[in-house]
């Protein structure tokens, strides 16, 4: 009974050792913040790229989407970086999961939210709205975001797309976010401007 008292206590310590507190405790595929995405992306792959972003409001960032190396979880990776930084240090890492129903992504969005929860002791907020970028208003979200001490981030949002978007090849989908606050900054208050 003494030692299972003992490995109970080991069991607990070590657990609340474990909780997260920075964003840099996570990752998406193996990538982290602060990061060089040139340690999991060649230059070429790089300009390959299945998209790359620059925003309308600003160089302050731009993101790259690719396919996902390691593909344990996620189908893509969209990475965010500085432009100018020839270093390629990563700001914002996602990882990107397509679906043919909503439904799903619900379901593996509360999934994800609760293993985050087991990590952090961080509260998630939660919003919906519509898409930034549908200005029909039609593709809409759902969100639940766990905002660090510094205001970095993990978010978690399910996408349901508009069929005109779908036709565009938008699908519905599931993205994990870590992010640093600049780059939260950056897309609050400056990028779509």
């Amino acid at each position: 009974m003494k030692k299972l008292f003992i490995i109970i206590i080991i069991f607990i310590s070590f657990q609340a050792l474990s909780k997260a507190d920075d964003i840099k405790d996570f990752e998406i595929e193996g990538i982290s913040i602060g990061d060089s995405l040139l340690a999991h992306y060649s230059k070429k792959e790089l300009n390959n790229s299945l998209e790359t972003y620059h925003y309308p409001g600003g160089n302050d960032f731009v993101y790259y989407f690719l396919n996902s190396k390691n593909a344990i979880t996620y189908n893509f990776i969209q990475a965010h970086v500085n432009p100018k930084d020839k270093n390629y240090v990563i700001a914002g890492v996602e990882g990107h999961i397509f679906y043919d129903k909503i439904s799903d992504c619900y379901k593996e969005m509360t999934i994800i939210k609760q293993n985050v929860e087991d990590t952090i002791d961080i509260d998630a907020t939660n919003d919906s709205g519509k898409h930034p970028t549908d200005k029909s208003g039609k593709s809409t979200y759902k969100r639940f975001t766990f905002f660090f001490k510094n205001n970095d981030y993990v978010e978690i949002v399910c996408y349901d797309m508009s069929k005109e978007f779908e036709e565009k090849g938008k699908k519905d989908r599931l993205i994990v976010s870590l992010s640093t606050k600049k780059l939260y900054d950056f897309l609050t208050y400056k990028a779509y401007k």
